[in-house]
């Protein structure tokens, strides 16, 4: 056999490895990007509930004026999770944390749910989020 018909038979040998490969490599990650994105947008989600919860917080001790001791006594809490609050350190909490301790302010919490916008709806229709 000449060089040629080794180099054309290693090329086709090649070609029937990797192209499946190739796709089926291809298929696992499309599927993996739109999980992703789906992670991404639940993460979106709660962070927005989260830094809601923060606010809350922040204006309940902010309107009534409370110095850092109150704070901490009031919400059986310690100095630094005060601070993470004031910061609105979202990475910092669980939802269940934040509604906890917004309980602990004598306040209720009642949670309202919305039906999404469809990724197939109009750009006008997405900017109407908030």
């Amino acid at each position: 056999m000449s060089q040629a018909q080794l180099v054309l038979i290693s090329i086709a040998l090649l070609s029937l490895i990797l192209i499946p490969g190739i796709l089926l490599i291809n298929y696992f990650f499309k599927d993996t990007h739109e999980i992703l994105e789906e992670i991404s947008e639940l993460k979106l989600e709660k962070s927005r509930l989260k830094l809601k919860l923060l606010c809350h917080l922040n204006d309940w001790i902010n309107s009534n004026n409370y110095s850092r001791e109150q704070v901490i006594s009031q919400l059986s809490t310690t100095n630094k999770i005060v601070t993470e609050i004031l910061d609105q350190r979202v990475d910092k909490f669980t939802v269940d944390k934040l509604i906890d301790l917004t309980l602990r302010t004598g306040q209720s919490v009642d949670i309202i749910t919305k039906n999404k916008i469809n990724k197939k709806e109009s750009s006008h229709a997405k900017n109407k989020i908030i």
